[in-house]
This record gives C-alpha cells, sequence and structure tokens, in this order.
C-alpha cells in the first residue's frame, strides 16, 4: 500500500492528456470500476459523474485520500518545492467541487451532444446576445419549439455541428425588455385596450344654468372661500407686525376689483393712477381708496400663517406655503364645477419672474424666458384649465427621466436619413411608434396607445410654389396637432388682460396668475353654458369689465370728495389765503425757528421746499419767496 506523500507524487505526475484519455499512459477503462481489495473502506468516496458516448450518465466510484490526513502528513514531511503544497490545495478543490464544475465533456473526442446541449454552447459563443436565452431554455418541447423560431432572427440549425447552430444579425434583432414587456414589429395594427374604451360624458358645466348667473356669482364659484381667507390671514400679518390696516370682505373685493381694472387698462407705474398729472390720472381707481391704502394692502396681503410654516429642515417644508390653500381650493373646485371633453391637453406654462427664487426657471425657447414653470391640464376643446401643478424644483427622490432604453432603433432610420414626407412605425401590442418628416430639420416622434401605428390622414402643406398641396401623415400626429392647443388656448385667453403687476416677492406674482386663471375659468364656463344653451355670449373684454363693477360696487374708504387730489390741492390753499384776516393793523411778520419744516405753499410730494421762517400771526411755514404772496389779498 502506498503512503499518502506517494499517492501525491504519482498524482502529480499525471499529465493533462493523461487525465482525459485514460487509454495514454495509463490504466484501462475495465479497471476504472474495480476496487482494490486492500484499501480502507474509511477512505471517503467520490462519485464522479462521467459521461459514456451517448448522452446516459455512468457513475464511478473513486477512492481517494483523506485530505486533512494529508496535510497533517504534508507538516511534517519537508520540503523543497512548494509544487507539493499547491497540489494539496487543488486536491481539496476537487473533494469539494460539483459534478458540473468537473463537466469535461468538451475534451472528450468520443463525446456527442444533445441537442438542447448544442444550443447551451453555441449561445455562450454569441457576445452581447440581445435576446432572452430563457425563453428557449425553459421550455419543456425545445426540439419542437426549434422549428418555430423565425427565420428573420435565427437561421435553420445545422446539426452537424460543423457550422454554428444560430447566425444572429444583431442589427434585426429587437431589443425588448427583458420582462417580455415590448416586442416591436415593422407593422402596424389597432389597440385592443382603446377599442373597449367608450366616452359617454357630456362635456360642459356641471350647472347648465350658468349662463344666467352675473359674472360675480360665476366668480365667486371659482374663489369664494378665499376672500374670507384673505382678509383673516391679512389682519393677522399685520397684527404680527404691529401694523394696522383692518381690513373686510367689501374693501378686498375692491382690491381685486381694481386689479382686474388696470389689466384691460394698463399703464406703466402702479402710481401713475393717481397721478397729478391729467394725462395718467384715473378717477375711476381714484374714488375707491387713496394710493397709500392701496399699497398698504398689496404689501401686507397674505393667504397662510408664516408663524406656522415648517422649517426648512422638515419633512413637511413646502416651498408654496404662502399661497397653498388657494392653490389646494382653485385645483378642487375647477374639477367639480366642468366636465372635460374627451381630449385634453398637457403643456407647460410661464409665470414671468424676474426676482430671486430657487423655483424660477430659465427657457429660452419660451416667450417668457424666466419665470415659474407651471404643468397645466387644459381641455382641447374650451381651453378650461382642469389641473395645475408648479414646478418647485427637482425632487431628490423623483422619478428619474426616462431613457430610449426600449426605443426600436433597428426598425428605423437615423435623423439624417429621412427626406421630407417620410413615415416610419413601429408597434409593440397596444405600443405605437410613429415618426415623420415635416418641414422642420429633424423628424416628428409621438408614442401613442390609442391609434394604429401604420394609418395615414393627409395635411395641407405649401410646396415650393406657395401653393397649398395635401401631405400624407401618421394618424397619430395629425390627431396631436388638431388637440394640443388646450394650455395655449387658456393662455390666449389670460395673456391680453392679465392682472399682473411688478413685484419682488414671488408668491404675488402666483397669486395674480390664480386670481387670473378664476377669471378665465369663470368665463369659459359662461361661454360654453351660452352654447348649451344656444344663448348669445358676450365677449372677454365685457365680462371682464362687469366682474369689475360689480367687485367694486359702492365701496370707497376716500371722505365723500367728488374733486381730484390736484383739485383739492388747489382748494385747500385757497381756503388757507382766504381764512386769514388781511385788513389793515394786522401784521404779519416772519419770525425764523431752529426746525426747517416743508413750506405750506410751493412744497410738493413730487418737488419738497423746506423752509425755517414762519409767519408770526398766522403760524405757517414758508420760503422767502412765497410769504409775501401768500399773504397779499386774492
Amino acid at each position: 500500500m502506498l503512503s499518502e506523500y506517494e499517492i501525491l507524487e504519482e498524482l502529480n505526475a499525471i499529465t493533462d492528456d493523461m487525465a482525459f484519455d485514460s487509454e495514454d499512459g495509463g490504466d484501462s477503462d475495465a479497471e476504472d470500476c474495480t476496487t482494490n481489495a486492500n484499501n480502507s473502506l474509511s477512505q471517503p468516496v467520490w462519485h464522479l459523474s462521467t459521461r459514456s458516448s451517448g448522452s446516459s450518465m455512468a457513475e464511478a466510484e473513486v477512492q481517494v485520500p483523506n485530505v486533512s490526513n494529508i496535510e497533517q502528513t504534508n507538516s511534517n514531511i519537508p520540503s523543497t518545492s512548494q509544487d507539493i503544497h499547491n497540489d494539496l490545495e487543488l486536491l481539496e478543490d476537487i473533494m469539494s467541487s460539483s459534478d458540473e464544475e468537473m463537466d469535461d465533456s468538451d475534451k472528450d473526442k468520443d463525446y456527442v451532444p444533445t441537442q438542447q446541449q448544442q444550443l447551451l454552447v453555441d449561445l455562450d459563443e454569441v457576445n452581447d446576445l440581445p435576446i432572452d436565452v430563457n425563453i428557449f431554455l425553459n421550455n419543456d418541447d425545445l426540439e419542437n419549439e426549434l422549428l418555430n423560431v423565425e427565420a428573420d432572427n435565427i437561421s435553420n440549425p445545422n446539426i452537424s455541428g460543423e457550422n454554428e447552430l444560430i447566425n444572429l444579425d444583431v442589427d434585426n434583432v429587437s431589443n425588448p425588455n427583458m420582462s417580455g414587456e415590448f416586442n416591436f414589429v415593422k407593422s402596424g395594427f389597432p389597440p385592443k385596450k382603446f377599442k373597449k374604451v367608450r366616452f359617454r360624458e357630456e362635456q360642459g358645466p356641471v350647472d347648465k344654468n350658468v349662463y344666467k348667473m352675473p359674472p360675480i356669482e360665476i366668480f365667486k364659484l371659482m374663489i369664494g372661500p378665499i376672500f374670507q381667507t384673505i382678509v383673516q390671514q391679512t389682519n393677522l400679518y399685520a397684527q404680527q407686525k404691529n401694523v394696522n390696516i383692518n381690513t373686510s370682505i367689501e374693501e378686498i373685493k375692491a382690491f381685486i376689483g381694481i386689479l382686474i381694472f388696470m389689466g384691460y387698462h394698463s399703464l406703466p407705474s402702479i402710481r401713475l393712477y393717481w397721478s397729478n398729472d391729467p394725462n395718467f390720472f384715473c378717477e375711476r381707481v381714484a374714488k375707491i381708496m387713496p394710493v397709500k391704502r392701496f399699497l398698504k394692502i398689496l404689501r401686507l396681503i397674505h393667504l397662510n400663517d408664516n408663524s406656522q410654516m415648517p422649517s426648512r429642515n422638515s419633512l413637511d417644508f413646502d416651498k408654496l406655503y404662502k399661497i397653498r390653500p388657494m392653490i389646494t381650493h382653485l385645483k378642487d373646485i375647477y374639477q367639480s364645477v366642468y366636465r372635460p371633453s374627451r381630449y385634453l391637453a398637457v403643456d407647460e406654462s410661464m409665470v414671468a419672474y424676474k426676482g430671486r427664487s430657487t423655483m424660477k426657471q430659465y427657457m429660452p425657447m419660451k416667450p417668457i424666458k424666466r419665470g415659474f414653470k407651471i404643468w397645466a391640464l387644459a381641455d382641447s376643446y374650451s381651453g378650461f384649465l382642469l389641473n395645475l401643478d408648479i414646478y418647485t424644483g427637482k425632487k431628490s427622490n423623483g422619478i428619474p427621466e426616462v431613457n430610449k432604453k426600449y426605443y426600436p432603433k433597428h426598425l428605423m432610420k437615423n435623423d439624417g436619413k429621412y427626406t421630407s414626407g417620410d413615415i416610419e412605425y413601429a408597434q409593440s401590442e397596444d405600443i405605437g411608434i410613429m415618426r415623420w418628416k415635416d418641414r422642420g430639420s429633424k423628424p416628428v416622434t409621438l408614442v401613442s396607445n390609442m391609434h394604429n401605428s401604420s394609418d395615414t390622414s393627409t395635411v395641407l402643406r405649401k410646396n415650393g410654389k406657395g401653393e397649398r398641396i395635401q401631405v400624407k401623415c401618421p394618424t397619430g400626429i395629425s390627431d396631436y396637432n388638431k388637440y394640443m392647443g388646450g394650455v395655449d388656448k387658456f393662455d390666449q385667453y389670460m395673456s391680453p388682460y392679465s392682472i399682473s403687476q411688478k413685484s419682488r416677492k414671488w408668491w404675488i406674482k402666483l397669486f395674480y396668475y390664480m386670481v387670473d386663471t378664476a377669471i378665465v375659468n369663470s368665463y369659459i364656463l359662461y361661454k360654453e353654458s351660452c352654447n348649451k344653451n344656444k344663448k348669445k355670449y358676450i365677449t372677454h373684454l365685457e365680462f371682464r369689465s362687469r366682474l369689475t363693477d360689480e367687485l367694486i360696487g359702492n365701496f370707497s374708504c376716500r371722505k365723500k370728495n367728488t374733486s381730484s387730489p390736484h383739485e383739492q390741492r388747489y382748494k385747500k390753499k385757497q381756503k388757507l389765503s382766504i381764512a386769514h384776516d388781511f385788513t389793515a393793523g394786522v401784521n404779519h411778520m416772519p419770525k425764523f425757528i431752529d426746525k426747517y419744516r416743508r413750506c405750506k405753499m410751493c412744497s410738493t410730494k413730487a418737488k419738497e421746499k423746506r423752509s425755517n421762517m414762519i409767519c408770526s400771526t398766522c403760524d405757517i411755514t414758508l420760503c422767502k419767496q412765497c410769504f409775501v404772496p401768500y399773504h397779499k389779498p386774492t
């Protein structure tokens, strides 16, 4: 019996060829199945799965010495080479290896693989295979499935094994989602899910008698509870700032009425409506309240309690906290008073603002390049605003941008290869992709789940001679161009008469926008109600004019006076002159004081004039130029 050290030397002498072919310098195959009677039965037995020339398996028992004993023996035997220690580690790896790891069928000259095994070998040789191999391997009846593989992607197998079994043209194989969601093909068919949907909702106002209501009642339907919120929060904020304002609902209505008036009767500055210059002075505004009162309300107006605002480090922090009550109310009421049509449009709307704000966006391709970006949902037929979302910046846990991972590049031409009028399409179940080269530099790409991607329609375009001709266009893109303008229609209503004014406060600009949305939606609601009942409707400008009159009403916080501020100042000076007795014996002598005060006659707010001279009799401050004219009898 050989010692364990001698066994290691014998194993080390076996070459690779001898290991793979037992006839080369080794024993015969017949002796592989015999056991040595002298070997101890306590030795561990290794069951090695070896292949015969066919597909059947045969197990042979091989006696292997105990590795742990070998390591112990090796530690006591002096060695002049590291190879023996490496052989010990190799033998231990062999003992721990599984049958699959010791599969040497690829080195066996007599081994003939089965069809499934050959498929596995050939698929491993294909680099970056763009198809899911499991769709072949998880099939119980693999041989039948291989015969049904599409000839465009997989060629007929060569059973002889001389050539590759599968020839894949990577450019012509789709790149589906590995979960099997998308499998685009160069054909179109009607979407199944969309066919099952039937839209039967009647478009228009929920209340069909809106046309009978005056503009202020429709406006209250939109913004009614907000009046009370503004009054409460404005008085609270003034109290927190130790300022007395004591406003009321009637005054806030008049304030908003003035803003609406300024929208269609615009001047460069708010103060010009109260100007002394008759070219700018607006009696309609000046009669309602003084400029100081209007600016005071504008400075203190609020919609939420600042003392309850969450801190910036809080999870509940809201960048739109100052205007959140108004946003929430309007979003709820818009969807409850109007039933939209089948076609809706989602688009961006910009609110101009050039001040400092983390929410401000720069969009160079928009007419309004700097400001707040608002995602708006509107009815494509009427332009009624149904929902809105003010963009406050990228969320830390937001949804990542969608990439073109599943876009079927292999079925579409490159952008540079399109000529005017070219159409390309692909479809995967209900998802269709359409491309069309119009007059622009790049083709238009559209994804739809409601169109047959191969359907086409005609649109009118001008040729080189200026003649209008019919051009083929995918039906999906044609429908998109027809119904995409819902938000643009809403903006067309709002932009000519917007109440927005210059402001450094970011949330005031959004407050103006919210009031504008309520006014525009009120008019669209009224107009749609008139159309439903076949009644004649007034224009948008006339609607705003009537709303202004109804909001202001008879309110005025001025003292009863019908004259302009310029006339009041002139009459005041005239009164002062007439009030004094200029009869003989009364001496009006100048007297100098330590403090400079405004001249009663010539000093104005625009050009202030101060003097330290007063009249000893009248006790009125006057400058040298005005002293004699002021006391001259009229």
